[in-house]
């Protein structure tokens, strides 16, 4: 509002002046919590992103374990039943002898 006495349009205007002064500064204030905001998101996520590359890493590392030791007992089963049929093979020979 501007009053045609000088004095007047000047307290308008520094009114006006102190107003937007004011919005500025609570638009930088915004901004920079903003900011700072998006820099403790950005942290949290490399440092969530980092626990879950780990998580996966030993996920690999826990299938290629188990892959290995499935295929050792698989062979190990095997070698046992062959054993159990040669054993069983042979008694069944050896009392046919008789």
């Amino acid at each position: 509002m501007v009053y045609s006495l000088g004095k007047y349009r000047y307290v308008t205007n520094l009114t006006t002046t102190l107003t937007l002064n004011n919005y500025i500064y609570t638009l930088n204030s915004v901004v920079q919590t903003f900011r700072n905001y998006r820099e403790m998101f950005e942290e949290q996520k490399a440092a969530i992103e980092q626990r879950y590359r780990h998580l996966l890493e030993d996920s690999i590392q826990d299938a290629v374990f188990l892959s290995a030791r499935n295929n050792e007992l698989v062979t190990e089963n095997q070698e046992q039943r062959q054993r159990k049929y040669t054993v069983v093979a042979a008694f069944t020979c050896s009392n046919n002898s008789f």
